[in-house]
């Protein structure tokens, strides 16, 4: 099969530095936590633990920026992907070509779980696609390296709105440079970003601060 190639004409690096474009990690980072969300983009705070590191491991093959032919599947990797009409950028972890068509395929380093927000970042990776190759996408991959399979993802009008939606409440986050209240629950438990945010510890102190009698 002939490999075709992805052809477009990359942002100037005035475009790249624009205070309104959006990296598109920021989304699904977002979709977890909106002050996870603000320690990473408007802080440039950032902490290793076990899952981000595995996650980096299970990355090296995908963002070596290999090309390669899959089952007559060509597959790019590591692929600079923007959009100027979403003013969103960022690389794709793999680009495959069928039928013409160039879809996403995310890479993700657990099991398949009940929450979709890499589904977010995943539409927001076909946006920009179909913006660079002018032709629209109808689905993409979810790839877990746990179980190495794949779910498909229909990007349909509900996730395109979601997706839509999440990138102008990032770059509302942005604009305004200030931290959304941190609410604990179980999902903090594996935030790299815990001690440096403290969400139950915050949450216990602003508990004692009510109690207090008003003087």
């Amino acid at each position: 099969m002939e490999q075709n190639e992805l052809n477009y004409e990359e942002p100037t690096e005035k475009s790249n530095i624009e205070d309104d474009w959006i990296p598109i990690s920021a989304l699904q980072a977002y979709s977890y936590c909106p002050a996870s969300c603000y320690y990473m983009l408007i802080s440039c705070e950032f902490a290793e633990n076990a899952y981000t590191v595995a996650g980096e491991l299970a990355h090296q093959r995908v963002h070596s920026g290999e090309e390669s032919i899959c089952d007559d599947v060509p597959q790019h990797r590591a692929v600079r992907i923007f959009s100027f009409s979403h003013r969103i950028s960022g690389v794709a972890d793999l680009v495959e070509e069928k039928a013409g068509i160039f879809y996403p395929v995310e890479y993700k380093v657990g099991h398949q779980t009940p929450w979709k927000r890499g589904h977010i970042q995943l539409c927001a990776q076909a946006l920009c696609l179909e913006e660079i190759q002018n032709t629209s996408i109808p689905y993409g991959y979810m790839f877990y390296a746990a179980n190495r399979r794949r779910q498909q993802v229909i990007f349909d009008e509900m996730l395109r709105t979601q997706t839509i939606t999440i990138i102008t409440q990032v770059k509302q986050l942005y604009q305004q440079a200030q931290k959304p209240n941190s609410h604990y629950s179980t999902k903090c438990q594996g935030c790299s970003l815990y001690n440096i945010c403290l969400p139950k510890e915050t949450e216990m102190i602003q508990k004692y601060f009510l109690k207090l009698p008003n003087t």
